[in-house]
């Protein structure tokens, strides 16, 4: 099964690992906020390339605060989910 990278400024930032755009919805609600706006969320959504989410995972941290080591961003990267979100919902 494909997997695509979908990031997203609306209403927070996220980067999204999903079969597709519905399911990338269905993440973003479940961990980051509700969809207010379907139109306006999809409109934002695009896809990206694994080299590109890779380059916004340096420095990140993780839910403790901690910088993330290679190990963990590697393991992040492989599952379905929400991989980077806005700071300011931790």
């Amino acid at each position: 099964m494909t997997h695509y990278f979908y990031e997203t400024y609306d209403p927070y930032y996220a980067i999204i690992r999903a079969e597709d755009e519905e399911q990338a919805k269905g993440f973003y609600e479940e961990v980051v906020a509700d969809v207010d706006d379907e139109e306006s969320f999809y409109a934002t959504l695009e896809v990206k390339s694994e080299e590109y989410v890779r380059g916004k995972m340096i420095g990140i941290n993780d839910l403790e605060g901690r910088l993330m080591t290679p190990g963990e961003k590697e393991e992040l990267i492989g599952v379905n989910g929400i991989i980077v979100m806005d700071a300011s919902l931790v």
